[in-house]
């Protein structure tokens, strides 16, 4: 099951420091419902972009997200899987989804698909 967060939504070709903000306050109403899962969100950030302020953790993924998207118009989701396994050529986990409209998915079983930037143990897997 898939859980949708959309409080705050980005419309048209979104710029850095709007998508984080977005991201910020949808991962918020996350905080309320999974506390866990953003505690692991929060961790997996930090370790991927190496900086302990949230706000500008958030900002730097934007941008690098942005950036890539540029090259690749397929890129739709920023994926941070909190557990991951792989076998064969599927890819399975929990996983939290940044998409590019600023809304937030939580899946806590899922098979990781699709073209995409996933993120684990602080570095890119896929």
């Amino acid at each position: 099951m898939v859980e949708y967060f959309e409080h705050v939504v980005v419309t048209g070709e979104p710029v850095a420091k709007d998508l984080a903000e977005a991201w910020k306050e949808n991962l918020g109403l996350l905080k309320e419902r999974h506390p866990r899962v953003f505690r692991k969100v929060s961790e997996e950030l930090k370790r991927y972009t190496q900086i302990e302020d949230f706000e500008k953790q958030l900002e730097k993924l934007a941008e690098e997200f942005l950036k890539r998207r540029v090259k690749d118009k397929r890129l739709q989701s920023v994926k941070i899987a909190l557990t991951y396994s792989k076998y064969l050529y599927y890819h399975h986990g929990s996983i939290v989804k940044l998409y590019r409209d600023g809304t937030v998915a939580y899946a806590s079983r899922a098979t990781i698909e699709g073209y995409g930037f996933v993120i684990h143990k602080g570095e890119q897997v896929a």
